[in-house]
C-alpha cells in the first residue's frame, strides 16, 4: 500500500506541531510555577527582614531606655506616668534593673505574638509560648505590673487586650486561628477593669 508522501509529510507535521504545543505549555507551566515560588520566596525574605530590623530597633530603644533610666530620678516624670510608674516600682522595692528586665521580658513577648500574627513563629513554637505567657501572668505581682505597663502605653492596645483576655478566661488563643485554642486553669482576675 502506498502512502502519499504529502499526506505522510501532514501527518508528521501535526505530530510535531502537537508536540511542539504540549513542550510549550509545559513550559509555560513550569516557568509560571518558579515565578510563583520566587515571589514567594521574595516575600518571606522582605518580612523576615521586615522583623528582623523591627527586633533591632525594639531592642535599640530598650537598651537606650533602659540606659536613660539609670540616672533617672522619680521627681522628673510627669504626673500622668508617675502613679503607674511609683507602684510598679514598689512593687519591685525601686530596683529600675529589674523593672526593665521585666519590661524587656513583656517585650519579647509581644514581639512573639506579633510575629505570629505576620505567620512568622511555627505552630509548634506558639505552643511552648502558652507556658511562657502562663507562666508570667500566673504570679499577682505581674499581672499588676503588666496593667501598669498597659496605663504608661509601653505594649501595644492589641497586645494588651490578648494579655487581659488570656489571663481573664485562661484560653490560649492563635491570632492566626490556625490552631485550636488550649483551655489552661483559671487565673485570678488582674486588676482594674477588663475592656472588651
Amino acid at each position: 500500500m502506498n502512502i502519499d508522501a504529502g499526506i505522510l509529510t501532514g501527518v508528521t507535521g501535526a505530530i510535531l506541531a502537537t508536540i511542539s504545543l504540549i513542550y510549550a505549555r509545559s513550559q509555560a507551566h513550569a516557568q509560571r510555577h518558579q515565578v510563583e515560588e520566587m515571589q514567594r520566596q521574595t516575600e518571606e525574605t522582605r518580612r523576615a527582614q521586615h522583623f528582623e530590623t523591627s527586633h533591632a530597633l525594639m531592642k535599640d530603644a530598650i537598651e537606650a531606655r533602659q540606659a536613660w533610666a539609670a540616672n533617672f530620678r522619680k521627681e522628673w516624670a510627669p504626673p500622668t506616668i508617675g502613679t503607674p510608674l511609683e507602684k510598679t516600682l514598689a512593687l519591685l522595692d525601686e530596683n529600675w534593673d529589674v523593672l526593665f528586665r521585666v519590661r524587656a521580658y513583656v517585650e519579647q513577648l509581644q514581639e512573639m505574638f506579633f510575629a505570629r500574627k505576620a505567620d512568622l513563629v511555627a505552630d509548634d513554637h506558639w505552643r511552648v509560648m502558652h507556658w511562657l505567657v502562663r507562666s508570667f501572668f500566673a504570679p499577682e505581682i505581674d499581672r499588676t505590673i503588666f496593667e501598669s505597663f498597659i496605663e504608661m502605653g509601653w505594649v501595644t492596645p492589641e497586645f494588651a487586650k490578648f494579655g487581659r483576655d488570656y489571663v481573664a478566661d485562661a484560653v490560649w488563643k492563635d491570632p492566626l486561628g490556625r490552631l485550636a485554642p488550649i483551655q489552661g486553669r483559671a487565673l485570678i482576675s488582674i486588676p482594674g477593669e477588663r475592656k472588651n
